[in-house]
This record gives structure tokens, C-alpha cells and sequence, in this order.
């Protein structure tokens, strides 16, 4: 941690907890480089989900030479494949770390868009058709069967992410139409807006209105702040509906890189 936090070269993946909260449960996953002694570089993947992880830090020695980089990444590879992570995916967003992504076999996936709404008031009528609520933590359950069908699971959140979010919401609600859960939003708070941190909708519910009513509702939650949100520039979908509720880009999309691990080849003998 102390390493991490005084080297120029320091990439976080964005989390919901910090490094000292996940580190003692996922140490397994992080390998070090050492010279005479001296630390070098640290790498750490997240802990594997249905074979998918992220590169969660790396941090390099201003001295390090260009090789330190490829050699945690095998090491960590190594780990990985034992481990059944057959993809590793980055939230690219220093231009060192593209260089290196780049030369390590890295590919281009996917892009994250940041949209920003100025505050503004909204007229708001409550859906007819299903109703909106806020989500307890008995739901919380629920609510991660609802993520994981409507995000592929290199973007799933896990129970414990949800549960650890929920201490951050400022706006946490379910739509539930005739007594099943078929979407939900989570939204935190900062210094001067609201960020909408996830949105998802049941499948088979899609294109009935229920995202967008979430976020309406949230909108008149808070008519007057600023609210951002991040979003795939393939979600296409989502993107209609912030855009039609008045979302604008905000900035540079965030690239998103990823790694395809080779399995090993099965034995017919």
C-alpha cells in the first residue's frame, strides 16, 4: 500500500472498496518484483468471476525497467489460469499503461462513456403499469440475480460489491411489477452532484419503460444537482435513454482492454 501510493506509475481499477479492504482476501492474486532486494512492482487481479477478472492495481518503481511489467503479469497469469480466469479486462486510463497493455498482447473491447445531466427539474409521473420502491437488504439477493442477467459477467456485481455499495447510496430502488423484481438503480453522492452507478432491467422486462422510470424518479429525487453516469459505448440502450432524458458526454470515453487466456488443451490420451 505504501509502495503503491508514492510511485507515479499507479493504476486503481475503480472499485467500490479500497485496496487495504480487499488486499487481505485477495493477497493470492497479487505477485511482487523484486531487485536486490528492493520492490519494483506490484500487480493484483481481482478475485475470478465465472472465469472473468480485472486487473485491479499496478504499480511500478519509477526506476523499474519495461520488462518488470510483463514479468508480474506471467506470474500472475500463471495464477490465473490455475484459477479457471480465461479473460482479464482493464479500465485503461493512463497513457503509460496503454504502452504496456499494448506490448503485452492487450486488445481494444469496449469504451466507457461519461454522461453528465445539469441539474434541472423534471415533470415526473409514477409509472402505472409497475411500481417503484426502495430496496431493503433482504433484497439484496434479488438484486444481484437481476445484475447478473442483464450484464455479461465480466460486469457483474457480486453480493458483497452490492452489499458494500449500499452503504454509499443515496438512492437505492427497485421497480416490481405484479410482485417480481425487474430492475433496479443505485446512485451515490458527491461533493456537488449524484452519480448513477448502476442500472439494470430484467431481459424478457426490457423496452417496457422500467429503466427509464428509474431514472426519472431519481432525477426528481434530486431536481436540483448535477447526476453522471457511466456506460458500455456498446450499451446502446442505455444510452438512448440517458440521452433522451437530457445526458450530454462529459468527457474522453475510458478505453477498456482485455486479455484472452489460452486453455489448456485437453488430453485424449
Amino acid at each position: 500500500m505504501q509502495f503503491s501510493a508514492q510511485q507515479f506509475r499507479t493504476h486503481h481499477h475503480l472499485d467500490w472498496r479500497q485496496i487495504n479492504e480487499w488486499l487481505r482476501d485477495e493477497y493470492h492474486h497479487t505477485v511482487l518484483a523484486y531487485c536486490h532486494k528492493e520492490l519494483m512492482g506490484v500487480l493484483s487481479v481481482s478475485a475470478p468471476h465465472n472465469g472473468t477478472a480485472w486487473l485491479r492495481l499496478v504499480s511500478l518503481h519509477d526506476q523499474a525497467p519495461e520488462n518488470v511489467f510483463n514479468d508480474l503479469l506471467q506470474a500472475a497469469l500463471s495464477r490465473c489460469t490455475q484459477s479457471g480466469i480465461h479473460e482479464i479486462a482493464v479500465l485503461e486510463m493512463e497513457f503509460w499503461l496503454q504502452v504496456l497493455l499494448e506490448k503485452s498482447g492487450f486488445s481494444s473491447l469496449d469504451q466507457i462513456v461519461h454522461l453528465i445531466r445539469e441539474a434541472a427539474p423534471i415533470e415526473y409521473e409514477p409509472p402505472r403499469d409497475f411500481k417503484i420502491r426502495l430496496v431493503h437488504a433482504h433484497d439484496l439477493r434479488i438484486i444481484e440475480t437481476i445484475d447478473h442477467a442483464a450484464f455479461p459477467s465480466l460486469w457483474h456485481m457480486s453480493l458483497t460489491d452490492l452489499e458494500g455499495s449500499s452503504h454509499y447510496a443515496i438512492s437505492f430502488t427497485m421497480a416490481v411489477m405484479e410482485k417480481h423484481a425487474v430492475g433496479y438503480q443505485l446512485s451515490t453522492s458527491y461533493s456537488d452532484g449524484i452519480h448513477l452507478a448502476r442500472l439494470a432491467t430484467w431481459p424478457s422486462a426490457q423496452k417496457r419503460g422500467i429503466g427509464r422510470a428509474l431514472v426519472e424518479r431519481l432525477i426528481a429525487q434530486f431536481p436540483y444537482r448535477a447526476i453522471t453516469v457511466n456506460t458500455q459505448s456498446s450499451n446502446v440502450a442505455a444510452r438512448r435513454i440517458y440521452e433522451s432524458l437530457g445526458f450530454v458526454t462529459q468527457k474522453t470515453p475510458t478505453p477498456v482492454w482485455h486479455l484472452v487466456l489460452r486453455t489448456p488443451a485437453a488430453n485424449f490420451d
